[in-house]
């Protein structure tokens, strides 16, 4: 088990694409080095905190809509998301 935990983490961190971990009410247990790279926030900087108050404003509604539809059975199909770096950017 310690070993599929250790390859999950290894390609996680080692993503070049922004990865995030969410609970159901979108707050961040994870993130990945992509994630700091490219918003400028260090894990300890968002960790507990909301998703959707990173998100740009225009975004914020639409991923709250299918992140409910998809908890309520609905599919979860891929959408591109906005989000604001560290110094409020796009």
């Amino acid at each position: 088990m310690l070993e599929a935990q250790d390859d999950f983490r290894a390609l996680f961190e080692g993503a070049p694409d922004l990865m995030y971990v969410t609970d159901l009410k979108g707050t961040l247990s994870k993130v990945n080095r992509a994630f700091e790279r490219v918003t400028g926030y260090n894990r300890e900087d968002v960790i507990g905190r909301s998703l959707f108050d990173l998100l740009a404003a225009d975004d914020r509604n639409e991923a709250r809509e299918r992140m409910f539809a998809h908890l309520g059975g609905g599919s979860l199909l891929p959408f591109p998301l906005t989000l604001l770096t560290r110094d409020g950017e796009a």
